[in-house]
């Protein structure tokens, strides 16, 4: 988990938002990471290798700002966006 996702993650966890916690836990590696490095290792070889890490970070980073977003009207009383 990098140090943007970290405290996002921390925030969904101590508000009682156990799911998406759990989901941006795993985001990196499972979501993101294993099917970018399938896909992409057999579309251009060892180039997409070394590209996979980065494009999953910024995948589950972009997942964190999602969620944070969510969390945060829901905790400030507003309608959540889904």
């Amino acid at each position: 988990m990098t140090s943007e996702e970290r405290p996002y993650f921390r925030m969904t966890q101590t508000a009682g938002r156990s799911a998406r916690a759990t989901l941006l836990a795993c985001a990196r590696q499972g979501i993101f990471f294993i099917p970018l490095v399938t896909v992409l290792t057999r579309a251009v070889g060892l180039t997409g290798l070394q590209v996979a890490q980065p494009f999953a970070e910024l995948g589950s980073a972009v997942t964190a700002a999602f969620f944070r977003r969510i969390t945060l009207r829901e905790l400030a009383g507003e309608e959540p966006v889904i």
